[in-house]
């Protein structure tokens, strides 16, 4: 699993871009790396695009994730999946719904212009694909 990604200080963002198979593993260790990045403690934002990883792996870790979840990012942040096909939207919903039962604010949908009106980013959908375009950082 690969994820791209990038923090937008401006717009107190962090647009993340996940490939390939899904790995709860790598996604705890991605995640733990984030946070240490100096401007995450700006980010009240998240825009995660889940349309080119398989999140099927996922499903059967929702809970394990949901307590990763809770327990490492205390911030409540507003997050955004952005997903196009069941086995996404499934999976982001068992985990929306986990998570919004303690509080946090979260929502899926399948398309940019929805994402960016969840977020309240006041950006075209075009500056959006073209920041999903050129994401400048990597994990592997």
């Amino acid at each position: 699993m690969k994820v791209k990604y990038q923090i937008f200080n401006t717009l107190n963002l962090v647009v993340l871009q996940f490939f390939g198979d899904w790995s709860t593993l790598a996604t705890k260790a991605f995640v733990e790396k984030l946070i240490t990045e100096p401007n995450f403690s700006f980010v009240e934002k998240v825009l995660i695009d889940f349309r080119e990883v398989n999140l099927e792996p996922a499903i059967n870790d929702i809970q394990e994730l949901i307590d990763f979840r809770k327990n490492v990012l205390s911030k409540k942040h507003t997050i955004v999946h952005l997903v196009d096909s069941p086995t996404s939207t499934v999976g982001s919903h068992l985990y929306q719904e986990g998570l919004k039962q303690v509080g946090f604010k979260c929502s899926y949908c399948s398309t940019i212009k929805q994402a960016l009106f969840n977020l309240g980013l006041d950006i075209t959908t075009f500056e959006m694909e073209d920041f999903l375009k050129s994401l400048k950082y990597q994990f592997e």
